[in-house]
Parts: structure tokens; sequence; C-alpha cells
């Protein structure tokens, strides 16, 4: 007598070969996050695409290219676009300082509020200003397109 066990390997999930036996079958996670942006890309071709230039947002069907400025999303071309603006601004307005010790960043709480602090970690550099009152301006001018800029 022939008996046959037909295994159904969940939606995710691939069997883990060196853990496995006759008798056990293990399932682990299928990574299939890119470890490179070629990687990105060929997983994403022919994807629609949301195309950002300087200030025009264009959705492309089947047409994604690996370019640096096509997304997944409209939401992610428009946060490409502020944080490009507000790189630009910051620099602009820090023009003429000199970086010093103490630096104000401003950073999103949870609740999606800006504050200003100093700035404790010298690899977070972002919109990093010389004076509190400097980076508290630059949230009174460009608050929306920070909040735009912020990944949710």
């Amino acid at each position: 007598m022939e008996k046959e066990l037909k295994i159904e390997i969940p939606k995710g999930y691939e069997i883990d070969k060196e853990k496995s036996t006759f008798e056990k079958i293990v399932f682990k996670k299928i990574d299939n996050r890119p470890k490179t942006w070629e990687e990105y890309c060929e997983l994403t071709k022919g994807n629609t695409s949301n195309y950002a230039n300087s200030t025009t947002l264009m959705v492309c069907k089947d047409r994604f290219n690996g370019a640096y400025n096509e997304f997944s999303t409209k939401e992610r071309a428009e946060q490409f676009i502020a944080i490009g603006k507000l790189m630009q601004l910051r620099d602009y307005w820090v023009k003429g300082y000199k970086t010093t010790e103490e630096e104000y960043v401003i950073y999103i709480t949870c609740q999606g509020n800006l504050r200003v602090t100093t700035l404790q970690n010298k690899f977070m550099k972002k919109l990093t200003f010389p004076t509190e009152e400097m980076a508290n301006d630059f949230i009174k001018c460009f608050s929306g397109l920070i909040k735009t800029a912020y990944m949710r």
C-alpha cells in the first residue's frame, strides 16, 4: 500500500533543507530583501513607478527602470522632492557658519510634532543648525516640507 503526503508551503516561506529531516519539515522565511541597488531594480522591474523630477510627479505604468528618482508610491516620490529641497534650504541657511561642538537638530516625535534638540549622535546629521533659534525659525518656515519628507 502506497501513501502520499502533500506539503503545502506557506506563502513567504521555503523548506529549510539544513534543518529539515524526513520526519520533520522546517520552514524558514524567504529573505527577498535586495542587498544591492541592482537586486532592487531586478525585483521591481516592470512595476508601476512614480517618477519625480524637480517639481513634477508622473505615474508611469509598467515602466520601472531602476532610476534613482523612480518610486513605487506617489508618497515616496513626494518625500524625495521634499528631502532634496530641505537639504538645499538647510545648506543655504547655514552657509557662512562654522560647525561647532553643539549643533541643533530638528526631529519629529512619535506624535508627529517637530522639535529641536542638541545633536547627541554625530551620525544623525540631517537637519542640523548652529543655533537653536535658527533651527526653530527653519521649522516655522518649512514645517510642511519637513513633515512631507519624514518617512512614515
